[in-house]
């Protein structure tokens, strides 16, 4: 019954074989082995009988060559040893090459069952297969005489779909079984070569099922439908066609072996029985022997139409886990495997896979029909499970499961309502502060609404919107709608001289020096104001002509981001203080390093005496984190100094320890005999700057302090800060001759990043992490107003020379101008941050007061 193997000829080219392959599948495979194409496993297949074993640890397919040589096999799955039982594998004829009349040629299959020998019969002059079981397999006389009528049964079947059986009967305590001897491949080696298409599969199982059809009809149940019990018969010469009709008629065999339940054995070992259940129907997995029918072989032959199609079977794993999943799982649909396969071809393969019987076609011609109506493109009877009837099946089978389901599921309801309810009530509660903005998109809604109809009214609406939003200070959203009043391509300009109004109020002049590819930390005019030094995160200090904006030279030394920067007060030199833990004094006219001032922290902070002799420097770095009212220290030990410099000979006269954590601001009192330092330590020290030592320690309290200003008197020193754990804002006045505490200022809720002092020290700005500007008045140490517009952390704020102007900088990429005596913004200076990012760090007004210079990610220059 098993193929004769094809022999080519020892000249023939690779090409020859590979162009005739998917037409040849009997020449495909064994040329395949000869040219090293296809497993090894498969070639020994071809070239010598082998037993196939499966290891009864772990199920994982074996191979026995030649069991009388080498009866014992690792498994290298599970490293067990296999040994197969001898007595249960030895063929009657092992030595014998005659059966009565039938001379044996060669062996061309071995099975578990038996052995299977091309042999002549003599009298007949004809080509037979005689398949003699090993002599473990009969051992009673109920086993042989089972054997004989089975035998007997399967012979009176003559179908052109299935393999007939001439005769059965026992020669000198020989049983044997003779057959057809078909030119072939089986369908499972086709498959190890190569995917049948749709078509070909489809054709190939309505074949199958007709000679079911037929063995059904004569009572005859098969019971073991599965690719290597489908044969492939060799058809004649080809004639240049290709399709279905290449591979060769398929044929059933074994159909005596199936009546036997222990058709799908593998192996006996030591009593126990290992099977693959992969092809078995519910009902024979279960053990329902009464309930095993024509439709068992149905649901069978539905499995192989589901692998012939997929490339793979609807369930694997262990023989335990098979026989689960086949009882209790439904197949995946094999459109999710392949999503190729014709739609009407899945609904066939699925109803023939119905876990109940009554629910799968009920004869083996109904299958066949449906097949032949979608192959002659005509509509299928079937009709595919809808989702709800699916999940219904399998709750019947899964009932525990299934509860347990909907409980969840109603609890998941249950939370998904409470959660609606719970969330449109806090709706209700936010609704009041959310009013203004509402009025407005109604109005914006509103007038986009006119747009179709009228664009002239839409354009007057829209101004007006415009005018009211830059009465509220909003200039964010006058420029938003005045770009939404530009023509668009083809049509009318409609903007006038209101429209102009409008743009240049929100616009000033501008100039932008965008030279660093990071953030600008640090901006610095030149004492003659003709100079601007910036400084930024990318390492780099440039300076710049403040009336040209041309760059005249850039600074290259630093090895990490430069956080400061600042001219001597004769404007010869120039100091930077950066994260590498150093501070580098340069000769502003060649732009050349003439000293380097080491630290052993990184250093955030510096400044200059009055006579520009003495620097101070402060170490240590804090970063702010957007979005989060708190900050973290990324560099610098728990220890941190201030030092001095003699700016002449480069060297350190002293340095200031005390603080017990990173010095966040420094700054010379106007007459510069007075030092101080603010820490994140929570203390502002007072240092004398001749004797070098300290004056004071002044403690307020209420956390780190991030700033520092001297009144111009130099008698009041204001500091700015807060706890950022605890969310504390601190703004505090100190008597610097008294050395003691005279105010604390409330009223920002969030951490106060600078502070500044108006020239005539009447008026102390302060800026916040929450977004607002105070001004207090000194004298009452009370807040004269709160100047709000900025949409993030104000992190700058500094006075011009004659203190008419306050300028703001914020991490939200603007610079405000305030007039502080008419308290309201002036005007609105926005640029545009390169990179997506942005963030004002810094602000410096020129000597002179009508040059503002304010640091982002570009340096801007502001009239």
């Amino acid at each position: 019954i098993l193929a004769g193997r094809e022999r080519l000829p020892k000249d023939s080219a690779k090409p020859q074989w590979i162009a005739n392959g998917p037409s040849h599948p009997w020449i495909l495979l064994t040329a395949a082995c000869r040219a090293g194409r296809i497993p090894s496993s498969f070639s020994r297949h071809l070239e010598s009988p082998a037993v196939p074993i499966a290891c009864p640890h772990c199920q994982n397919p074996l191979e026995l060559v030649d069991p009388a040589v080498a009866p014992e096999v690792l498994c290298p799955a599970c490293g067990s040893s296999v040994r197969l039982d001898q007595g249960r594998t030895r063929t009657y004829v092992d030595e014998h090459k005659r059966l009565g009349k039938f001379e044996l040629l060669e062996q061309v299959g071995s099975g578990a069952f038996g052995v299977v020998w091309k042999a002549q019969d003599r009298e007949l002059g004809r080509l037979v297969a005689v398949k003699i079981p090993h002599a473990g397999r009969l051992v009673t006389p109920k086993d042989d005489e089972r054997f004989l009528r089975e035998g007997r049964s399967a012979a009176q079947l003559r179908h052109p779909g299935i393999v007939s059986v001439h005769e059965v009967g026992r020669l000198e305590e020989v049983p044997y079984l003779v057959e057809d001897y078909i030119e072939g491949v089986t369908l499972a080696d086709v498959l190890t070569a190569r995917r049948l298409g749709f078509r070909e599969a489809a054709e190939l199982t309505g074949q199958v099922a007709d000679a079911l059809e037929y063995a059904h009809s004569m009572g005859v149940v098969h019971r073991d439908i599965k690719p290597s019990n489908i044969i492939l018969e060799r058809p004649a010469p080809a004639d240049g066609t290709t399709g279905p009709a290449c591979l060769g008629k398929p044929l059933l065999m074994d159909f005596g072996l199936a009546l036997r339940h222990e058709a799908d054995q593998t192996m006996t070992l030591e009593g126990q029985i290992l099977g693959t259940p992969a092809y078995m129907s519910p009902e024979q997995a279960a053990g329902l022997s009464h309930k095993v029918d024509a439709r068992s072989d149905i649901y069978s032959l539905g499995v192989v139409l589901y692998q012939l199609l997929a490339g793979e079977l609807p369930f694997r794993g262990s023989s335990r886990m098979l026989m689960e999943q086949v009882l209790r799982e439904e197949p995946r649909p094999p459109r999710r495997v392949n999503h190729r396969i014709p739609r009407d071809l899945e609904t066939i393969c699925l109803k023939a896979m119905a876990k109940e019987p009554g629910r799968r076609y009920q004869t083996a011609r109904e299958l066949a029909v449906d097949l032949r109506r979608w192959l002659a493109d005509e509509p299928i009877l079937s009709r595919p499970v809808r989702s709800p009837e699916r999940v219904w099946r399998w709750c019947r089978r899964n009932p525990v499961v299934a509860s347990l389901l909907a409980a969840v599921a109603t609890l998941l309801v249950a939370v998904a309502v409470g959660g609606t309810i719970a969330a449109l009530w806090f709706r209700q509660v936010a609704s009041a502060a959310e009013q203004a903005e509402e009025q407005e998109k109604k109005e914006r809604a509103r007038a986009e609404g006119l747009a179709e109809s009228n664009r002239l009214n839409l354009y007057a609406a829209r101004i007006n919107v415009a005018h009211q939003a830059w009465q509220r200070g909003d200039s964010a959203r006058v420029l938003e709608l005045l770009e939404t009043l530009r023509p668009g391509p083809g049509q009318e300009d409609l903007r006038g001289f209101e429209w102009y109004y409008l743009w240049r109020l929100v616009h000033s002049a501008q100039r932008s020096l965008g030279g660093h590819s990071d953030a600008v930390r640090s901006v610095a005019f030149s004492p003659d104001g003709k100079t601007l030094a910036t400084a930024g995160s990318d390492g780099l200090v440039k300076l710049w002509g403040s009336e040209t904006g041309q760059e005249r030279a850039t600074l290259r030394g630093h090895a990490d981001w430069v956080s400061c920067v600042a001219f001597s007060p004769d404007g010869k030199r120039v100091a930077t203080a950066s994260a590498d833990r150093t501070v580098k004094l340069w000769d502003a006219a060649t732009g050349k390093v003439t000293a380097i001032l080491g630290h052993v922290n990184p250093v955030s902070c510096l400044a200059f005496t009055a006579d520009g002799k003495t620097p101070a420097s402060g170490t240590g770095s804090l970063r702010i984190q957007t979005g989060n009212p708190l900050m973290r220290f990324v560099a610098g030990a728990m220890t941190a100094e201030v030092k001095l410099w003699d700016v002449a000979t480069a060297r350190e006269i002293t340095s200031l320890k005390g603080h017990q954590s990173h010095v966040l601001a420094v700054a010379f009192a106007p007459d510069g005999k007075t030092l101080a330092s603010g820490s994140a330590d929570g203390t502002v020290r007072l240092w004398d700057v001749t004797s070098h030592k300290e004056r004071a320690s002044l403690r307020g309290r209420q956390g780190m302090v991030l700033s520092l200003a001297f009144a111009a008197d130099g008698n009041v020193l204001a500091t700015g800060g807060g706890d950022p754990y605890l969310g504390i804002a601190s703004v505090q006045l100190w008597d610097v001759t008294a050395q003691k505490l005279l105010a604390t200022l409330p009223g920002h809720q969030g951490l106060v990043f600078s502070v500044a002092f108006a020239p005539d020290g009447k008026t102390l700005a302060t800026g916040s992490f929450d977004q607002t500007v105070r001004l207090w008045d000194t004298a009452t140490r009370t807040a004269r107003t709160v100047l709000r517009g900025h949409r993030d952390s104000v992190l700058a704020v500094a006075f011009s020379a004659g203190g008419t102007l306050l300028a703001t900088a914020s991490r939200d990429g603007t610079t405000k101008l305030w007039d502080p005596r008419r308290r309201q913004d002036w005007d609105l200076l926005k640029g545009q941050p390169s990179g997506g990012k942005a963030g004002a760090y810094s602000l410096s007004f020129a000597p002179d007061g009508k040059t503002l210079a304010s640091g982002t990610y570009v340096v801007k220059l502001w009239d």
